[in-house]
């Protein structure tokens, strides 16, 4: 699928096909969710199955390779794709972490829907489609997808929580407001500032209360955060073929090439010249 400065994309069950047309192995470049209203569709990732069926969303992540091993033929679906991370409307009052955690459940499998909570998203999901496809190029078209984005974001993180599945916390206490601040400086500063001590700074408090904060609120320390954003960028990267490792360490702001291999075979399991190799042998969508 084409890059796109729109905020978001989103592809139907034809799109796709079109796409893909004999190849059944794919990658998305970035991060997507798979909406279902009719049929069913299967996937092998990394050797596990995973189906996804009417009135079910299945969230796919770039950093794995997928396999359809089956397609109904009835199948009727969307795939959306937000693009980087375009949430910074003042409109908007879901933040950072809240966009983040909906990233993070990219592992998890497929999650049903009610019907009528899934037709709401669906028309939603129809009035983005027509938007990003047969609408002109104007100077609403972004804010109205940007909307419409909004809106899909908040049906599915509100969807969620209904099944015990918190993706967000109120600001109830200074741990809570420190972690939602230190989430929102990361998204602006991850590519130019690595060290811990930096947003520690920015927030007036030491780096040892900055990580009993985060890990206290969220359950993971706040490298973990640093490093998922970091790996989102370099596998974006990585899938286009014109910038080479050097100049990808560069623009992530590691020391060198070799800091950077080592940081990216730690979190993936292999190089980068590794995963470059299988991510321009697989088809992307």
């Amino acid at each position: 699928m084409e890059d796109s400065d729109l905020p978001i994309e989103i592809y139907n069950e034809q799109d796709i096909f079109d796409r893909m047309r004999e190849k059944v192995t794919f990658r998305p470049k970035y991060t997507a969710i798979a909406y279902i209203k009719r049929g069913s569709l299967s996937f092998i990732v990394n050797g596990e199955a995973r189906t996804c069926r009417a009135n079910q969303m299945l969230f796919v992540s770039n950093r794995n390779v997928y396999t359809a091993s089956m397609i109904s033929d009835d199948i009727q679906l969307y795939i959306t794709r937000n693009n980087r991370f375009s949430y910074k409307s003042p409109n908007f009052s879901f933040n950072h972490f809240e966009i983040f955690k909906l990233i993070a459940i990219e592992n998890e499998s497929a999650v049903t829907i009610p019907e009528k909570e899934f037709q709401f998203i669906w028309s939603l999901l129809d009035n983005i489609y027509y938007q990003f496809k047969k609408v002109p190029a104007s100077n609403y078209k972004t804010d109205i997808l940007m909307h419409l984005q909004a809106g899909l974001i908040y049906a599915i993180i509100g969807h969620l929580e209904l099944l015990d599945r918190p993706l967000s916390f109120s600001q109830t206490n200074r741990k809570q407001v420190v972690t939602t601040s230190f989430i929102e400086l990361l998204f602006e500063n991850y590519r130019e500032e690595r060290e811990l001590k930096f947003y520690a700074d920015r927030l007036h408090i030491s780096v040892k209360y900055l990580s009993i904060c985060v890990k206290e609120v969220t359950g993971f320390p706040p490298t973990y955060f640093l490093n998922q954003l970091s790996m989102y960028d370099a596998r974006i990267r990585l899938s286009d073929k014109t910038a080479t490792i050097s100049d990808i360490a560069d623009e992530l702001n590691f020391s060198d090439q070799y800091a950077f291999s080592k940081f990216f075979r730690k979190n993936m399991g292999m190089s980068p010249s590794e995963y470059r190799k299988k991510a321009l042998e697989t088809a992307t969508i």
